[in-house]
């Protein structure tokens, strides 16, 4: 007990520096990533009004991680990382500031958005394995757990923040929202800089074609014999399926079904992000007495509960502020389920491969987790062309318990951490 208690104390970091700079970055990295998230969902409805289109256009984003981060992953391990993240960062923020100039001029077309968010979505998939690779060599073993405790609860910090002023700098306008997000980016940048580590070129071997699909194989080999890892790829991509809808069609479903405004955005985005933090926070109490399919079947039945009630949410007859204050409740008791399960699903997917293989296993494992996003939202984009976002959500529930059920099942899964 004592030893779990030493572990959970972030004072044992401040003397890491280089770690504790990773997070300043990171920290405004996430509050950049929480304004676009409201922000483009909103510039997109703006420009459309189709469900559809936020639906395509979500799902393009998601493809660079499918498609590229696997190959970028290994990439990364013979390069250099805070090089590399620094230059993620200022395209990004290229890709906002190009956003910017082009929706002031009304120029942004449903076309321009998605080539927007695949190139964004891109510098994204090659950051992410970047810094997972960085963070052992800045960051002793032993305090490894601390350290991404620390970074994902500032982390939550900083999108609470973020959600909290989105919609009010759309309120505004679409365009000062856009210029926060391009500074967030370029802060970002400079914070990873700053970083006091400096990787020798001994660090890393010189990158071959052979010696790139030699790591490459070695990383598809390894998640081929650990059964473990290959499940939980397995079980997060078919969990993300019912979870699409609730985080796609938010904006139709709080402009056109509620008749909300971009503020309600930010509120429930704050709520669930609350929500996420209190569930990552009592994740280490609840997994103290249930194995992490228990805690799956039981985020499982929550989601769908959450699904039902947001469905039927439209068709009580209250004022705005009931319905808001309704609303942001569901998704406060939704991002608990979520939180709680990620945590569980995290831990017990790094618990599971070595250190020298995290970059390679990660950027495969991530992308194989992703690959059903866009196909799920091309697939509710389709459904939205003839039936209800409220239609969709009773789909989703239906598909969450589904999943759940099935996958837990499975024996690999069942013996996750006994």
């Amino acid at each position: 007990m004592k030893e779990q208690k030493k572990r959970l104390s972030f004072k044992e970091l401040l003397p890491e520096k280089a770690f504790m700079r990773l997070v300043i970055a990171n920290t405004v990295n996430r509050f950049g990533d929480s304004i676009s998230l409201i922000t483009f969902q909103w510039i997109v409805f703006l420009i459309t009004g189709s469900p559809v289109w936020i639906a395509v256009v979500l799902g393009i984003n998601f493809l660079p991680n499918i498609l590229f981060q696997p190959f970028f992953a290994v990439l990364v391990e013979r390069m250099n990382k805070k090089q590399i993240m620094a230059i993620c960062d200022f395209g990004r923020a290229s890709v906002i500031l190009t956003l910017l100039v082009m929706f002031h001029l009304e120029l942004v077309t449903p076309v321009l958005l998605m080539i927007f968010a695949f190139t964004n979505s891109t510098f994204e998939s090659f950051r992410i394995p970047a810094g997972i690779s960085l963070r052992p060599k800045i960051l002793p073993k032993e305090k490894f757990t601390t350290g991404i405790a620390l970074d994902s609860s500032v982390g939550n910090i900083s999108e609470l923040i973020g959600f909290g002023i989105a919609g009010v700098l759309i309120t505004i306008s679409p365009v000062v929202a856009l210029i926060v997000d391009f500074s967030a980016f370029i802060l970002s940048a400079i914070a990873v800089l700053s970083i006091p580590y400096s990787e020798e070129n001994t660090d890393r071997e010189r990158l071959t074609v052979k010696s790139y699909f030699s790591a490459f194989s070695g990383g598809l080999k390894y998640f081929k014999f650990n059964k473990a890892v290959l499940f939980l790829a397995l079980f997060g991509a078919a969990i993300n399926i019912p979870i699409t809808p609730i985080l796609s069609f938010q904006a139709i479903y709080v402009a056109d079904y509620l008749f909300l405004g971009a503020a309600a955005l930010s509120f429930i985005n704050i709520a669930s992000t609350l929500g996420r933090s209190l569930g990552a926070a009592i994740s280490p109490k609840v997994r103290s007495f249930l194995k992490p399919v228990h805690i799956f079947l039981v985020s499982g039945a929550g989601i769908a509960v959450v699904y039902i009630a947001v469905a039927f949410l439209p068709s009580l007859v209250l004022s705005s502020v009931v319905i808001m204050a309704l609303l942001t409740g569901i998704m406060f008791v939704f991002g608990i389920f979520d939180g709680v399960s990620m945590v569980v699903y995290s831990t017990t997917f790094y618990a599971s491969i070595d250190d020298d293989f995290v970059s390679r296993v990660s950027g495969i494992f991530n992308a194989t987790a992703t690959a059903t996003i866009p196909l799920a939202q091309f697939l509710f984009a389709f459904i939205a062309s003839f039936a209800s976002i409220t239609t969709i959500f009773i789909i989703g529930a239906v598909m969450s318990v589904v999943i759940y059920t099935a996958f837990s099942i499975q024996k690999v899964i069942r013996n996750l951490g006994a």
